[in-house]
């Protein structure tokens, strides 16, 4: 930040707004798409949906888990290393076994999560996308909008040169000027509120 700071920021085109064009293509719309930020947690969702339905799926086998085991002795409790073989340790055996039903029941219920956040993917999309097009259907006001404001401005530029050179002649007030003044820069703010638009 403390770099940025002596940097001069300038937009030379900023008022070029003539060379945007309207037209919105297939790209277009998945790059802005892309980078949304809506998009790309509906993503992690997703993915994280289907992470979880592979886990569920894999418990449909049967699993063993061997853990060390655990003893007391006069320092309290203590855990036998699992690859220490000069003493005499003890050993946790798990086994899962799902003979009958397969782990059906989880793995319904992580796959109805993952559509769920399917769904929830698409109706995200649709929405930027119905964004997208709300604002491509917009740019025709927006244009009208930035081309009427320069036509202001270009009027109160002329009404200010006018005041100026009526002063200079003798034949006009210096409010006169002060009011041509404050006429241009509000012709310049609603440039700049337009070109926002």
């Amino acid at each position: 930040v403390a770099a940025l700071a002596g940097i001069p920021l300038r937009w030379d085109d900023w008022a070029d707004i003539g060379s945007l064009a309207p037209a919105v293509s297939h790209d277009w719309r998945a790059a802005a798409l892309i980078g949304r930020p809506q998009i790309v947690r509906a993503l992690g969702e997703y993915d994280l949906a289907e992470i979880l339905l592979q886990n569920e799926i894999a418990k449909r086998w049967p699993e063993v888990h061997l853990t060390p085991g655990y003893a007391w002795g006069g320092s309290g409790v203590r855990e036998d290393p699992l690859n220490d073989f000069s003493q005499e340790s003890a050993l946790g055996v798990n086994f899962e076994l799902p003979l009958f039903n397969q782990h059906q029941g989880q793995i319904v219920e992580a796959l109805a999560r993952r559509d769920a956040a399917g769904a929830h993917l698409i109706a995200v999309q649709a929405q930027l996308f119905e964004q997208i097009d709300r604002a491509a259907l917009a740019w025709p006001r927006a244009r009208s909008a930035w081309d009427d404001a320069q036509g202001v401005l270009q009027i109160a530029q002329r009404q200010q040169q006018a005041e100026q050179r009526a002063l200079a002649a003798g034949a006009a007030e210096r409010a006169g000027v002060a009011a041509a003044q404050v006429a241009t820069t509000e012709a310049q703010l609603l440039l700049l509120a337009a070109a926002h638009e």
